[in-house]
């Protein structure tokens, strides 16, 4: 018999409980009497009463680890990707602290087989915390709120640069204008947008 649990049912009296991002659907799937069986008891009473799901991070036994070798050409922001993306997935995935420094460190360990150093693992490492977890598993909220600034638009060319000094340094003449000074009554900005290049123009067609 199976028993379906909605995690994000579970309210609070503060209802602080849950506040994760609103794409991750936690819903648990679990056999009665597996969880008797092997002393279940416990983690079903920490999910109904509690609001609290253990989850370690699942490893499938033929993966071989093959991350992106140190050697490659590939640029340098794409080696320390491999390991944030990992290392995030890691904190998410995985509920409790012991288990978490030890699949770090495992992931550690396969790094270094991988050509990493230990100076290139420990610059972006000493930075992940577990205590983070709560963090990582909320929604991130990003500040739109409108400022109300005028924008010069333009395309990237050699002399982009220098028309901005130049606007900056002629503002005043808009300024003395009367239509003009209502229209930007505060100095603008310039947004220089890039060309799409070849690689652009392949990978979003």
């Amino acid at each position: 018999m199976q028993h379906r649990c909605d995690i994000t049912n579970l309210a609070s009296p503060a209802g602080t409980r849950n506040r994760c991002s609103v794409s991750i659907a936690m819903v648990l799937l679990c056999s009665k009497p597996s969880m008797e069986s092997s002393g279940g008891g416990d983690s079903r009473k920490r999910i109904t009463e509690f609001g609290i799901l253990d989850v370690p991070c699942y490893t499938n036994p033929t993966d071989k680890f093959q991350y992106l070798h140190r050697s490659s050409s590939h640029d340098k922001n794409c080696f320390s990707s491999v390991i944030k993306g990992e290392e995030t997935r890691i904190l998410r995935n995985t509920s409790s602290k012991d288990e978490f420094n030890k699949r770090i460190k495992l992931f550690i360990d396969k790094l270094s087989r991988r050509g990493y150093t230990n100076e290139v693992v420990s610059q972006i490492f000493h930075k992940i915390r577990h205590e983070d977890r709560q963090l990582k598993l909320r929604k991130k909220q990003y500040n739109n709120k409108i400022t109300g600034r005028s924008m010069f638009i333009t395309t990237y060319h050699y002399n982009a640069e220098y028309l901005k000094k130049i606007t900056t340094k002629l503002w005043y003449i808009i300024q003395k204008d009367p239509i003009s000074k209502q229209i930007f009554k505060s100095k603008a900005d310039m947004g220089i947008k890039n060309n799409k290049n070849i690689s652009d123009m392949i990978i979003n067609h």
